[in-house]
Parts: structure tokens; C-alpha cells; sequence
């Protein structure tokens, strides 16, 4: 009896210690061969991990001591142009697909499935807004709820996000909210 619990001990002491993954696909897989971590940091960025992109795949193991936060991936060189950035929670792996044309998306990362969501419903009602401006139609119903919607959409991710490494990003982000129907000049000067 003593055996096993020593043996179930074992086992679960070592789900502690766990490395994380960072996992994927770049398309088109010929345009990729490398691809190298940092973690980012106050004062600029820490080497973690590298690693070869084959046929388009790639795997990474981050060291067990990675501390949750936020992570460059430099896929190509200069590294300050050929990058995107990840948040590592220190809870689980990250899977991701990076499609040359199409950009950035998340199979496997609650927290950068939610954040990179966000970012895309804000930018789509922003966008909204602006055109509302630069088609005549700032001073309409449908431009009310245009603002509304931006509103909700602000409240509604920090909700989901409280206590996530992503709810940070999101109250940092959070967008101009005009109060109404204002000039395009001074809507662009708030924003």
C-alpha cells in the first residue's frame, strides 16, 4: 500500500513541474524555418526558447520556471517587424496558427483566444463608427447604437476577463466612447 501511494505522490508532484508549450502552424510553410521566444519585460526582452519550423509546424517546450506573462515569437528577420505577441499564463499550452495572409489565430489559449477577440469586435465597430462619419450617417439611430455596442462590447470583455492576464490588456485598451454625435475632428482628437 505504502508503494502506491509513494507511486501517486510521484506522479502528481510531477504534473507541478510540467513544461509548457507554445505549438503550431505558419502558413505558407515554405516562408518559415525559425522561430525564437522572448518573455517581455519592463526594461526590454529575455531570450527563452528557439526552435526550427518544419513543414510549417513547430513545438516548443519553455523552461518550467517560465513566469506567466506576456511572450514575443520572431518568426523572421528584422525581429522588430517579423513578430507577434502571445500571453503565457503559466497554466496552459499555447496553440496557435499564423497564416501569412490571414494573421494570427488561437486553437488552444483561453486567454489569447479572448483577447485576440476583442481586439477584432472593438476594431469592427470602430471601423463602423468611422465610416458612419465619412458616409454622412453620424447623426442617425443606427450610429446610437453603433456607439452602444462599442460600450457593451468595452464592459462585456472586462467582465469575462477579470482576474485573466488578458483582462490588463483589455481595460488598457479600452477605446474612445464619444457621449454622442460629435464633429469627425473632434471624434479623431479624442480617440
Amino acid at each position: 500500500m505504502t508503494f502506491y501511494i509513494f507511486i501517486l505522490a510521484l506522479l502528481l508532484s510531477l504534473q507541478g513541474f510540467a513544461q509548457a508549450t507554445i505549438s503550431g502552424s505558419f502558413t505558407p510553410p515554405e516562408d518559415f524555418s525559425w522561430l525564437v521566444v522572448y518573455q517581455l519585460q519592463t526594461d526590454g526582452q529575455n531570450y527563452i526558447a528557439d526552435g526550427r519550423i518544419e513543414n510549417g509546424m513547430f513545438s516548443l517546450n519553455l523552461p518550467e520556471n517560465s513566469l506567466a506573462g506576456s511572450y514575443r515569437l520572431v518568426y523572421g528577420i528584422p525581429g522588430d517587424q517579423f513578430y507577434f505577441d502571445v500571453i503565457y499564463d503559466a497554466k496552459e499550452d499555447i496553440s496557435l496558427l499564423f497564416d501569412k495572409e490571414q494573421g494570427l489565430s488561437f486553437t488552444d489559449s483561453l486567454e489569447n483566444e479572448l483577447l485576440n477577440s476583442y481586439y477584432q469586435e472593438i476594431n469592427a465597430t470602430e471601423e463602423q463608427i468611422i465610416n458612419s462619419y465619412l458616409d454622412g450617417t453620424a447623426n442617425t439611430p443606427e450610429f446610437n447604437n453603433l456607439i452602444l455596442r462599442l460600450g457593451q462590447t468595452q464592459e462585456n470583455y472586462e467582465d469575462v476577463s477579470d482576474g485573466l492576464i488578458a483582462g490588463h490588456f483589455i481595460k488598457a485598451n479600452a477605446p474612445y466612447i464619444p457621449s454622442g454625435s460629435e464633429k469627425f475632428q473632434d471624434y479623431v482628437t479624442h480617440k
